[in-house]
């Protein structure tokens, strides 16, 4: 059963009421660290690239898949902070990988310019990595977890305006 979709033009009431309350406030409100909502906004991302219907379904037990030309596509995303640590190291990032299930992931790096989450919205931080799942299991065997190092001399990047193109190219070559 689907929900309701707001506006944001609702508002919260009180016996009848509106009050000075608006839905828009509360999304503002939960929704102002954008590095919180990475997971959705790549499965946002990738569902618009893909003109997938998964992206107005989303709910919290599939939030990380879509449906697309009858395949599972698993969402992965990491933030890399673009900040060294203390050591003068970049920590290692790793996706975990609950099941194997989908027919395809994308893993999502999306790189942050220090603490700033406007860097968030410029798509030019953010990096798609394609992977089949029997690559990814021949790859990374019983591991449940796979570093972006490791993507990264996998399989080459793409942009989020190449997801399409290339995810139905790799499926016409199953």
């Amino acid at each position: 059963m689907k929900g309701k979709e707001f506006t944001g033009k609702e508002h919260f009431m009180i016996n009848g009421e509106k009050t000075g309350l608006s839905i828009i406030d509360f999304w503002i409100w939960n929704s102002r660290h954008l590095e919180d909502l990475k997971d959705k906004i790549a499965v946002f991302l990738i569902s618009e690239a893909l003109q997938s219907e998964s992206s107005c379904n989303m709910n919290k037990w599939d939030a990380h898949r879509v449906m697309y030309s009858d395949k599972h596509v698993g969402i992965k995303c990491a933030t890399v902070i673009n900040e060294e640590s203390k050591e003068g190291k970049r920590n290692e990032k790793f996706y975990h990988i609950i099941d194997k299930e989908a027919d395809y992931y994308i893993f999502c790096k999306v790189v942050l310019v220090g603490r700033n989450d406007k860097s968030m919205l410029n798509l030019n931080n953010w990096f798609f990595y394609i992977i089949p799942n029997w690559y990814l299991v021949s790859e990374s065997g019983n591991n449940n977890r796979i570093s972006i190092k490791k993507i990264e001399r996998m399989v080459q990047a793409t942009g989020v305006l190449d997801i399409k193109t290339k995810l139905d190219s790799m499926i016409k070559n199953e």
